[in-house]
């Protein structure tokens, strides 16, 4: 090159440098009009141009570069940085690969040849051009970064651990190598490490929002769920309109069953964010969840509309069908999801659940074991099968399916180490051996008069389950000893899980008889005296399970509804509904003749007081809760009203409970129906009370099956 045409690349070259991009670019100009095919002045003005933003304008004179200059490392990178700016990553890779082969040593080239292989998700070999890249500068931070979100992106933790950790090792005020750290700890199961570097993150950068939303999904993970909102609220006080951390915040809120504020939180990361998909879904579950499947049908329609043919969407509109009885419409859904993901064996639980719903037994086993050709190991699914078996008499079959809940984390932890060893059916005379409590209070008593066979056996019987209701199970028929699972556990020769006793004892039928339980004699006598001034009969009455139970909104009653029970009866109707649902009398007209024991009920001593109260009482009328199992094992007469889709233990099409001699059953006849249940039941009372209130005759369904 003459003296010249060098003095005016070096001009251009000091303009480049100084951000003068026109002036640099119209004096490499000049000098290609003498000399077209000068390499330098063709490189220099692609460059000037792919600065400016011009990068279409830059691509054709890098062309011409390569083609005069020829596989040139420098030309090279920078043909790949245009070729990626332009996103057309295949030959932005092969450019970035010759200008790493054409120099070896070059980092720049094995970082960028990394960086957008992982742009254009070729992982493997992402991971190994950064690896190369690392070996050359092993003390820059970005290149294990990178390296360590690309084992993060392929959820090889371990490897993603070590990344971050050098990244931080070398660059210890790195927040983000922190956060995504904590990502990968957790990822690996690490989640007290997970906590720390989210912490570490938030000390470092206290105004990044990130750390704080992902240090909220930590602490849930632990069960902090307090702590989670605490982490959530904070990053949304960073960023309000951050639709991860309020999606995140919804969902504490839903795990709480405050579905309310949940359904507020989900629509506030709509409105931030109206791509975010799983909240659209988790908003119409919340509707699904308030009894307004309707909303949640328009809510899942609108999802449709953006994501038509998304096979979820389709198959939770299957479900809002299946609540309100639209049986025929939900498996149109359920087998347009199928058409688009047939092997699915969530959608196909779903769709045996549906049939389970409106009594179709048969089709729902056989698509029960469909979905468990594809996951065998699903507890779910052999739980729901287990119920559907059981809901149709089924028992030693449903019995073995329902062995498949011991899967669950939560009863595992329960069962981790009892003493003594796992019972299967070995004799028991002589032997000790402990219960051990695992689900609901209604679960529990109705499960516990299965002590009373072991000890026929010979055993010496243990139950271990929640400290207050060893007042109540403290007088079980056949327990020796009941105790707090919460403290130290006796010594015994065999364990079992409470509800594995019916597969374990090899029972095809269930020993209903006499009743098993027995409220405490001081405890009835104080309740036979507080109740002295009322003359006439006295029926309990309660409405609410717990709302922490999913399907809780379906087989729970609204106060306002069994109210229509009461007015025209003349009888005392006395509270049996402790907690929940109790906020639902301010609804009530206050003639009403409601008689509320209130304070007086020890909430310490669950059901202890409830016992001795319904010893005192005539009838007891409720919805499914722990009440009708209470009132059954102690012989008392119990109403319960049924929802449409019952419970596996109350079975199908009969007024009967095969548990419980002394319940008498009133099902809702169509989903959702519960003036159907309630028109039954009132014209049954209407005649219990014309022969004077007959314990005996509200315990036998038959007089009352018109």
């Amino acid at each position: 090159m003459d003296g010249g045409k060098a003095e005016l690349l070096q001009a251009a070259r000091s303009l480049f440098q100084n951000g003068d991009l026109k002036e640099a670019a119209n004096l490499c100009r000049d000098g290609l009009k003498d000399d077209p095919d000068n390499w330098e002045f063709l490189h220099l003005i692609a460059m000037t141009l792919n600065e400016a933003g011009l990068a279409d304008q830059a691509l054709p004179f890098l062309q011409r570069c390569l083609a005069v200059r020829g596989a040139d490392s420098a030309v090279l990178f920078n043909y790949g940085v245009v070729l990626r700016k332009m996103s057309r990553f295949h030959e932005a890779v092969r450019a970035f690969r010759h200008a790493a082969e054409a120099s070896p040593e070059r980092f720049d080239c094995w970082f960028n040849l990394g960086e957008t292989l992982r742009r254009f998700s070729r992982l493997d070999e992402a991971v190994e051009a950064l690896s190369k890249a690392a070996d050359i500068e092993p003390d820059n931070p970005d290149v294990w970064f990178n390296l360590g979100n690309v084992h993060l992106t392929q959820a090889h933790f371990d490897a993603a651990i070590d990344a971050f950790e050098k990244t931080v090792k070398v660059a210890p005020g790195h927040a983000e190598a922190l956060n995504n750290l904590g990502l990968a700890l957790k990822g690996a199961g690490r989640t007290a490490d997970a906590i720390a570097a989210y912490r570490r993150a938030i000390d470092t950068d206290p105004v990044a929002p990130a750390p704080h939303d992902n240090l909220g999904n930590a602490l849930a993970a632990t069960g902090d769920l307090s702590g989670a909102v605490g982490a959530f609220r904070e990053a949304l006080r960073l960023k309000p309109d951050y639709a991860d951390a309020l999606y995140n915040l919804a969902g504490v809120f839903l795990e709480q069953r405050n579905v309310a504020a949940a359904e507020a939180e989900f629509r506030r990361a709509l409105k931030a964010d109206p791509d975010h998909r799983e909240a659209w879904m988790k908003a119409a579950l919340c509707r699904q969840w308030r009894d307004d499947p309707e909303a949640a049908e328009n809510d899942l329609e609108s999802a449709l509309g953006r994501w038509p043919g998304d096979a979820v969407i389709l198959a939770q509109l299957g479900n809002v069908m299946r609540d309100i009885g639209a049986f025929d419409r939900g498996r149109d859904y359920f087998g347009r999801a199928l058409e688009l993901s047939p092997d699915n064996p969530i959608i196909l639980g779903n769709l045996a659940l549906a049939y389970q719903h409106e009594g179709k037994l048969i089709e729902a086993f056989e698509t029960y074991r469909h979905a468990l050709n594809f996951d065998a190991g699903n507890e779910k699914l052999h739980s729901n099968l287990a119920q559907a078996l059981l809901l149709g008499g089924h028992y030693r079959e449903g019995w073995i399916e329902f062995e498949h809940r011991l899967a669950d984390p939560a009863i595992a932890d329960m069962m981790e180490g009892l003493p003594g060893a796992p019972w299967n059916g070995e004799p028991l005379h002589g032997k000790t051996i402990l219960l051990r409590c695992e689900q609901g209070l209604g679960d529990i008593i109705q499960f516990a008069r299965y002590a009373g066979q072991l000890a026929d056996n010979g055993a010496r019987v243990l139950l271990a389950g929640p400290g207050r209701l060893a007042t109540l199970l403290n007088g079980l028929k056949g327990l020796a000893e009941y105790v707090d699972a919460g403290g130290p556990l006796p010594d015994a020769d065999y364990h079992a899980p409470l509800m594995s006793l019916p597969h374990r004892l090899d029972l095809d039928d269930i020993p209903a008889g006499e009743p098993y339980l027995a409220a405490d004699p001081g405890l009835v006598a104080h309740w036979r005296d507080h109740f002295m001034p009322l003359d006439g009969i006295k029926i309990g009455i309660a409405w609410q399970g717990n709302p922490n139970y999913e399907m809780d909104y379906a087989r729970s009653l609204p106060l306002a509804n069994l109210a229509q029970l009461i007015e025209p009866t003349g009888a005392h109707f006395v509270l049996l509904q402790q907690g929940f649902g109790r906020e639902q009398l301010a609804e009530l007209p206050p003639h009403l003749p409601i008689v509320d024991p209130g304070e007086d009920v020890d909430r310490e001593a669950a059901f202890a007081d409830t016992a001795a109260i319904m010893a005192n009482l005539d009838l007891i009328i409720t919805s499914d809760t722990a009440i009708p199992h209470l009132a059954g094992a102690l012989g008392r007469p119990v109403w319960t009203l049924l929802p449409f889709a019952p419970d596996w233990r109350f079975m199908l099409g009969r007024a009967d409970c095969p548990w419980y001699p002394s319940m008498r059953l009133f099902r809702q006849a169509g989903p959702r129906d519960w003036p159907s249940a309630l028109r039954q039941a009132g014209g049954c009372l209407a005649r219990w009370l014309e022969i004077g209130g007959d314990p005996n005759a509200a315990a036998d369904a038959t007089p009352f099956l018109g």
